[in-house]
């Protein structure tokens, strides 16, 4: 069980912050986490079988029985019934012998046919009261991502920003009417990836809310925030930062995939490929650029991985290779390879993210890659065109260059093209065409360099560069 360590560790920031270094954990239940969390008719967090739970579950009972004893059904005595509950769940923890699920979050089902009853040990675990209230402490500090998985982080800043995050997260319920309560690990993911963003504004610190909220006909609730983004923008405040969390789940099951690495430096590498691929959009296509693409420091606000964190999890850490693109692989010589069609400004948010993580992936060597694939896609696109003069139709070989899926494919297209020039063909001028057979000649040399994989992700790139080059003559 992780939770009361991670309560321990929010606990210790609230003592720093409020300078009440002595202060315990029952101490801060009843300071602080209760009045926020739960006393109101608006629960922060779901309170399962705990006796806060049972409150909500025995409404009606409780209702006749205030009826039939004379008293009003009103605030009031909800208020009157929750600081019993609040009374009997202090008694309860004082008597705690083991970790049973209802007391400890985390913990297992107190007979042997529950459903977390498998989590039972034949280890010695005696539970404490100190572990009942930092369990429930520990357990609202998670950050809930799409996929009903939840994030442990243990870092100061991240500590910091959920304890800030519960006081905003209680105004915002209280001043939003129709909001599902119960969402603090959905409201944490949000508030996380909002308040580490770039975009964050302390004297408007919800800002973000209206594009977090999803209203049916059911009521309006918060949207579980894509892991990706969380990451991105966790990444652009923390850097390089070796930074672990323990990722689990508790429900009507409880599963816990355990401590993850988050190499939160990859999404580093990934904003500044985002800002180099983009500034080649915009010396392409303008300013349009700018009204159709997110900026830099937005990226976290678009950006969505393919994979599951369950999936990203299963790699043994999270780093660049789990932050691939959804449905990119559709345009890799490994999956449908599909021909990116031509791209103009108002179509160019997609396949610049696409680009993005290509650019990335392409390690240390990235820079000269791109400018290798950015002059042979102005190499090809010249030759389909008809651009370098002459009377030979060059437009197949260019076809099978863009469509290769090997180093010897490519080869073959580029060869007839190379013939052409070297025979005359076209109308490039001897110094032109020594330097673009040159060009030819560095392109199978970086081919023969570059490992399958990263190969792929190049003829990939190159295809996508020929794209945009269609959709600039387009637009023309």
């Amino acid at each position: 069980m992780y939770t009361p360590l991670l309560g321990r560790r929010l606990l210790d920031r609230a003592n720093r912050r409020d300078d009440r270094p002595g202060r315990t954990p029952a101490e801060f239940f009843d300071e602080v986490f209760f009045p926020l969390v739960f006393d109101d008719e608006q629960y922060l967090m779901t309170a399962g079988n705990s006796k806060f739970g049972q409150l909500v579950n025995n409404r009606k009972k409780n209702r006749a029985a205030a009826e039939k004893e004379g008293r009003a059904w009103d605030e009031d005595e909800w208020a009157r019934l929750r600081s019993e509950a609040l009374a009997d769940f202090h008694a309860a923890a004082v008597e705690v012998e083991e970790p049973e699920g209802h007391l400890v979050l985390g913990g297992y089902a107190s007979g042997l046919d529950g459903t977390t009853s498998g989590q039972v040990t034949g280890l010695n675990h005696d539970a404490t009261a100190d572990e009942v209230y930092l369990s429930w402490i520990g357990a609202a500090g998670g950050a809930g991502v799409a996929g009903g998985l939840v994030l442990l982080v243990d870092h100061d800043d991240v500590l910091d920003a959920v304890l800030e995050g519960w006081r905003m997260y209680r105004r915002v319920l209280t001043e939003t009417p129709g909001l599902k309560a119960n969402q603090v690990e959905t409201w944490n993911g949000q508030w996380l990836r909002h308040h580490f963003s770039p975009a964050y504004q302390a004297e408007d610190p919800t800002a973000f809310l209206p594009s977090a909220l999803k209203t049916t006909a059911s009521g309006t609730a918060i949207e579980t925030v894509p892991w990706a983004r969380l990451l991105l923008s966790l990444g652009g405040a923390l850097g390089d930062e070796p930074v672990s969390a323990y990722v689990y789940s508790l429900g009507q099951t409880n599963s816990t995939l355990g401590f993850v690495p988050l190499h939160l430096g990859a999404t580093g590498v990934l904003r500044d490929s985002y800002a180099t691929v983009r500034s080649f959009y915009r010396d392409l296509f303008g300013v349009a650029v700018d009204q159709a693409t997110v900026s830099p420091d937005s990226l976290d606000s678009v950006y969505d991985a393919g994979a599951g964190f369950a999936r990203a999890c299963a790699q043994g850490a999270v780093g660049l290779a789990a932050l691939e693109p959804a449905k990119i692989r559709d345009f890799l010589p490994t999956g449908k390879h599909k021909s990116p069609r031509p791209v103009t400004p108002e179509t160019a948010q997609t396949p610049l993210l696409y680009q993005t993580w290509m650019h990335a992936m392409l390690g240390d060597n990235r820079t000269a890659l791109y400018d290798r694939a950015r002059d042979t896609a102005d190499l090809l696109f010249g030759v389909e065109t008809g651009a370098l003069g002459g009377k030979t139709n060059l437009k197949k070989p260019v076809a099978d260059a863009l469509d290769a899926k090997s180093l010897p494919a490519l080869v073959d297209g580029l060869t007839e093209i190379a013939d052409a020039i070297t025979s005359g063909k076209t109308a490039l001028s001897d110094e032109d065409a020594a330097d673009t057979l040159n060009a030819l000649d560095g392109l199978v040399r970086d081919g023969l360099d570059l490992s399958q994989e990263r190969f792929y992700l190049f003829l990939s790139l190159l295809r996508f560069q020929v794209a945009l080059l269609r959709g600039k003559a387009s637009t023309q």
